[in-house]
C-alpha cells in the first residue's frame, strides 16, 4: 500500500491567499507585504553603494519602484541604513532623461 500524502487544504489557501494575484508589477508599485529582502539584494540598496548592476529580471525595478514610496522606504530603510526621508533618484537608466 501506497502512502498517499495529501497537502493540507486549509494550509494550501493561506499560502495562495497570501500571494499577488498578479506576477508582474510593470509600473505598479509593490504591496509591502509582499515585500522581502533578501540578504543578497540588502547590499545594492545601501547608500554607499553607489552603483547597482544585475542581469534583467534580478530586482533592479521590484527596488527602485519600492523606494519612491515613503512607507517602504521607512521599512526597508531599517535593514539597510536609511530612513523614509531619503530621497532615491536614478543616475542612470533605459530613459536618455533619467
Amino acid at each position: 500500500m501506497k502512502n498517499q500524502y495529501q497537502f493540507p487544504q486549509e494550509l494550501r489557501r493561506l499560502i495562495t491567499s497570501a500571494l499577488p494575484e498578479d506576477t508582474s508589477l510593470h509600473g505598479k508599485t509593490p504591496e509591502l507585504r509582499h515585500t522581502y529582502l533578501p540578504s543578497t539584494h540588502a547590499k545594492a540598496l545601501r547608500p554607499d553603494n553607489m552603483l547597482v548592476i544585475g542581469i534583467r529580471g534580478s530586482g533592479k525595478s521590484f527596488w527602485w519602484s519600492a523606494l519612491q514610496q515613503e512607507g517602504h522606504r521607512a521599512a526597508i530603510g531599517r535593514l539597510v541604513g536609511f530612513d523614509d526621508k531619503t530621497i532615491t533618484s536614478m543616475g542612470f537608466g533605459e530613459k536618455s532623461s533619467s
